[in-house]
């Protein structure tokens, strides 16, 4: 909210009669006053429409309204003291210099008499109310792993005002905490400050107060700052904690990204339908991110576990990030357990005992497929121009290509790559050839041996 205007008062109006009724109403400081307003930070007055906070000795208050009036200005300290500060028998605009530590009372009334608005507010005097923070610093904590906790020292007036009717109200003053941790977008890990708010403990000076955040995910200095009034008008030094903070708390996400061949006959190289992690054609290999908050996670363990033969899952490793080469067809569930720090002599994480952070993702790996074309056209269109067969998980391969003649005149071993329809770099002859293919698959048959394919016919080539 502006400091140019801290309150505002609006009243909709009737004409009745003749009456004089003010069309708004509104009650406003002088342009540099340097004060603030109750409800501008955050709290709602019970029994007078504002409350004013300000280090300044007086203020002018400006009360305005549409049309003509009769206004009045009543100061009070107790609420049974009102007395008049000023009036105006006809106007639209009345001020008046107050000053701190008491409450006023502006009244418009018609030409009847009749009041049709009354406003109050007190202005409290700063000065000597002033929330100042002491120190701050780690206390005796038994739950590391859940909440950091705190001890706070501060100074605080005990702060309030009197409504009109002579009712004393406290106001409730609340500091802050400010620290530092991280929050995840997607599976990107990003450092922000987190902000507590704590309601003060009692009254007094040398209020001594424990207080726990939320642990933090990394290691951190906080801050105690505040009252949320002092800070609105930049009357506090925050104070820090003597040494940073270290965190015991960690956190992870898995990122799984499949690392492409360039063959394009390949099929399926990647399956971006697997809606519960990823898939593609075997040998598949995968780059596994752990997206931890290194280094307070210090100890990584990755653990690959076929879910069809789960006897065969032996595969484990230690490095913070991982690539890993499926060689054979199935689903595997991918698990990633993170820790701040760990005891090979007892294989449990030590110190404070927080649990693990783990994290797991589901990788398919395609049963294997081997289709053959019947034609192709080196003709330099860049469609076909190549014999390749089309493929999925296959972890040999083979094929020889002879002439009508029977003479071999080309073979190659990686399926990603084909004849480009030349002999000895000469262009070959239109026709056709004949092929022999013999592949083995990355998934079983029934009787636990692995598929293999034998596929023999013709190739023809055009130009």
């Amino acid at each position: 909210m502006s400091r140019h205007i801290q309150a505002v008062f609006v009243l909709l109006f009737t004409f009745l009669c003749g009456m004089c009724i003010p069309a708004f109403a509104d009650i406003f400081l002088s342009p540099t006053d340097g004060s603030v307003t109750a409800s501008s930070v955050g709290i709602k007055p019970n029994g007078v429409d504002e409350v004013i906070f300000t280090t300044k000795t007086s203020l002018e208050l400006t009360y305005k309204c549409a049309s003509s009036s009769k206004i009045t200005w009543e100061s009070y300290t107790n609420g049974s003291d009102k007395a008049e500060v000023a009036s105006a028998p006809s106007g639209t605009s009345l001020s008046v210099t107050a000053t701190p530590s008491r409450g006023y009372v502006v009244t418009a009334r018609d030409n009847s008499n009749n009041v049709v608005e009354s406003k109050s507010l007190y202005i409290v005097q700063m000065a000597d109310k002033m929330f100042r923070p002491i120190s701050l610093d780690t206390a005796l904590n038994d739950d590391h792993c859940a909440v950091a906790k705190l001890r706070a020292v501060y100074n605080n007036p005990e702060l309030g005002y009197v409504t009109p009717a002579g009712v004393t109200n406290k106001i409730k003053r609340n500091f802050t905490i400010a620290y530092n941790t991280v929050e995840y977008s997607g599976t990107e890990l990003r450092t922000i400050e987190r902000v507590d708010t704590f309601e003060t403990k009692a009254y007094g000076v040398g209020i001594d107060d424990t207080v726990n955040v939320v642990a933090p995910y990394l290691n951190t200095y906080f801050k105690l700052s505040g009252d949320l009034i002092c800070d609105a008008l930049s009357l506090t030094t925050p104070v820090s904690t003597p040494y940073e903070y270290e965190s015991h708390v960690v956190t992870a996400k898995v990122a799984a990204k499949i690392i492409e061949r360039d063959g394009l006959n390949e099929a399926q190289r990647s399956d971006s339908s697997a809606t519960t992690g990823i898939g593609g054609s075997a040998p598949l290999q995968v780059s596994f991110t752990s997206n931890s908050n290194y280094p307070v996670a210090q100890f990584f363990q990755w653990i690959i576990i076929d879910n069809e033969n789960k006897k065969d899952s032996s595969n484990v490793y230690h490095d913070r990030d991982l690539n890993y080469t499926f060689t054979r067809t199935g689903v595997y569930t991918v698990i990633l357990k993170a820790e701040h720090n760990y005891d090979a002599s007892t294989s449990s994480s030590c110190q404070y005992g927080c649990e693990p952070y783990v994290d797991s993702v589901l990788v398919t790996v395609s049963e294997s497929m081997l289709e053959v074309p019947s034609a192709f056209s080196p003709n330099g269109d860049g469609v076909n121009d190549e014999f390749r067969v089309s493929f999925k998980s296959l972890s040999k391969f083979k094929c020889q290509v002879f002439n009508r003649w029977g003479t071999k005149v080309y073979e190659w071993s990686d399926p990603t790559t084909g004849w480009d329809g030349t002999v000895n770099g000469s262009k070959a002859s239109v026709g056709p050839y004949y092929y022999i293919i013999e592949a083995t698959g990355t998934d079983r048959n029934s009787d636990g041996s692995y598929k293999t394919y034998r596929r023999k016919g013709n190739i023809n080539l055009f130009r």
